[in-house]
């Protein structure tokens, strides 16, 4: 210890840190191994604050070590356990192998003392495996001695058995310390299994290896179990010689424990040899020796009692720190608590504000688009009227005025019967163009004042297109054109007035814009879905030209003439949507000026069986 001292005065004046450090752990390892365990720990603990605030890592390892040891010899397990997991996690952390073993020896020593044997042989098992693969094998026969020991503790004689052998054959390769060791844990197990002379024996085998080394607390150990194991085999004079050899070797090396124990087996040889005044004799001296050890004891437990002391108030200290921050962290939450629920206030009723302004918006936006399509139908339907009544304005009063041109210059005499005759049959063609232009205007005019709505009913497409042949054939042939009719039987559901008006439509304009040689095929075929029957009218006549085509169904054009001057308005092209709409129907036309147009729509098959 002085040499450490002086250690320690050195590097405090030239300021090396580590030598310090180094001091004060050997001054702290000088004071547990001389039991001044209170020391020991004022050191150790001085020197691990040094060490931390210098942020030395392999120090505060082995400090972590040593202190834990001292805890563990005055009986503080938990601190000592949780230093040597401490010193565990440091050393793992930094590579400190020979660190990290100790560690586990120490964790395994503090599950033995606990009576957690099993926890205690799997860390000393894990420990000798790291000394083995750092290259410190001459520990090993330690180990293997304390997990004989935990066996032994439990009555596995076998296995402890096997373990001291094997503790013994590793020493054997120049370990005499670990050998000695061994034979001494033999010589215990042989002892407390009722072999006696055995155990003398592997107690021989000590002795002879501990005087050799000049281990003198060996051979007084091994000395006083061989009186002890002579004296149950009923020899107390051989005993008697024994016991004296290993109190002289206890008091010449002044350890107490030794010769206490010493006495105490001579005075049971006394009592056996009849000298029962020297067998008092030496039970005093064993007691007196004993009150030496007790104040020894009662040391121990002061220094164990003052640190359970600073450890319970350091335990209190941190509670209250923890209590004081808990305290702080509920006050906080349940500010953070109160702000978030006025947050998420906030938050619904800024969402319900926007959600109200934007349902307002909405609703605004959908009347103002309402009153906007309104306008725009109003004005199409202004625009619509306007149109109509210039198309009745020209197209019916021009075959009226030329009526009664006619009338007024047959009266004046200017034409003759047979002038008379050929005029009477051109104006009465333009009278029934006039008349087919008039009965499509009071049907459009009634479904526009009118809520007109279709009425299904099931029949025979073939007829009604059969019937509308027979009604303009005498036109197509006095412009010779032929209608071929290619129609199948379908049947239908539809409205069957309707749909005659736009079959009646379709072949009056194929027929108005179609000329002499020209054809007109009429077909009709199952859409691709087998739910509508397509119903077409195809011409070869002059076709409609291309800008026209988008709106052909949604306007009224003024004086559109067919080949013979026939009047053409469009009008019964914008009913024939609106009717083929009624029946859920669809309409369209293709076409190509000067190669003829094909008009075509679709309405619902009859799904029931005839």
């Amino acid at each position: 210890m002085a040499i450490s001292k002086r250690a320690l005065l050195v590097s405090n004046r030239i300021g090396y840190e580590r030598g310090v450090l180094a001091a004060l752990i050997n001054i702290g390892t000088a004071h547990y191994e001389k039991g001044n365990f209170k020391e020991a720990i004022v050191v150790e603990k001085d020197a691990m604050a040094q060490a931390e605030k210098l942020g030395f890592r392999k120090e505060i390892g082995v400090l972590c070590i040593n202190l834990s040891m001292v805890y563990l010899d005055i009986g503080l397990y938990e601190k000592a356990q949780q230093l040597a997991y401490r010193g565990l996690e440091i050393a793992t952390q930094n590579g400190f192998d020979k660190q990290v073993a100790r560690n586990h020896w120490t964790i395994g020593q503090v599950h033995e003392l606990q009576g957690n044997l099993r926890e205690a042989r799997k860390s000393y098992t894990l420990s000798k495996s790291l000394y083995d693969r750092s290259g410190y094998h001459d520990i090993q026969h330690m180990l293997d001695i304390r997990i004989g020991r935990s066996y032994l503790q439990e009555n596995l004689h076998a296995k402890a058995n096997e373990f001291y052998e094997r503790a013994l054959k590793e020493s054997r390769g120049g370990h005499r310390a670990g050998m000695v060791r061994s034979y001494m844990a033999l010589g215990d197990l042989l002892e407390q299994t009722g072999n006696p002379v055995t155990a003398m024996e592997k107690y021989a085998e000590a002795i002879n290896i501990a005087m050799k080394m000049g281990t003198e607390q060996k051979v007084a150990e091994a000395d006083l179990k061989i009186a002890k194991c002579l004296l149950e085999a009923g020899k107390p004079t051989e005993a008697y010689v024994q016991v004296q050899r290993g109190l002289h070797m206890a008091r010449k090396i002044n350890h107490i424990a030794l010769t206490r124990e010493g006495l105490l087996v001579l005075s049971g040889i006394q009592a056996a040899k009849g000298d029962y005044k020297a067998a008092l004799d030496s039970y005093q001296e064993y007691t007196l020796l004993g009150d030496s050890l007790m104040n020894q004891e009662v040391r121990i437990q002061l220094v164990r009692a003052e640190e359970q002391f600073r450890h319970d108030q350091a335990i209190k200290t941190v509670n209250q720190k923890h209590r004081e921050q808990l305290l702080r962290q509920r006050n906080f939450t349940y500010f953070i608590l109160v702000l978030s629920i006025l947050l998420v206030l906030m938050v619904l009723l800024l969402f319900l504000y926007l959600r109200n302004i934007r349902r307002t918006n909405r609703i605004q936006k959908k009347h103002q688009e309402e009153m906007d399509a309104q306008n725009r139908e109003l004005e199409r339907m202004g625009n619509f009227k306007d149109r109509i009544l210039s198309v009745v304005a020209h197209d019916v009063k021009t075959p009226l005025n030329s009526l009664k041109s006619t009338i007024d210059m047959y009266q004046e005499g200017m034409f003759t019967k047979e002038e008379m005759e050929m005029l009477t049959k051109e104006i009465g063609t333009k009278l029934s163009e006039v008349n087919y232009f008039v009965k499509d205007l009071v049907l459009w005019a009634k479904s526009q004042m009118t809520e007109t709505s279709a009425r299904p009913v099931r029949f025979e497409i073939k007829e009604i297109v059969k019937k509308t042949i027979s009604l303009l054939l005498p036109d197509a042939t006095k412009k010779g054109i032929e209608i071929i009719d290619r129609t199948g039987p379908r049947m239908v559901l539809a409205d069957v007035e309707m749909v005659k008006i736009v079959v009646r439509n379709f072949l009056a304009n194929a027929i108005k814009y179609s000329g002499q040689g020209d054809q007109i095929i009429i077909n009709n075929k199952t859409n691709s879905g087998g739910r509508l029957l397509m119903v077409s009218v195809v011409d070869t006549g002059t076709g409609i030209p291309a800008e026209r085509l988008p709106h052909i169904f949604d306007e009224v054009n003024m004086s559109t003439e067919g080949t013979h001057h026939e009047i053409g308005t469009g009008l019964g092209l914008v009913l024939s949507r609106q009717y083929i709409e009624m029946n859920n129907g669809k309409i369209g036309v293709e076409s190509e000026q000067g190669k003829g147009s094909t008009f075509w729509f679709a309405i619902p098959l009859d799904e029931q069986p005839s």
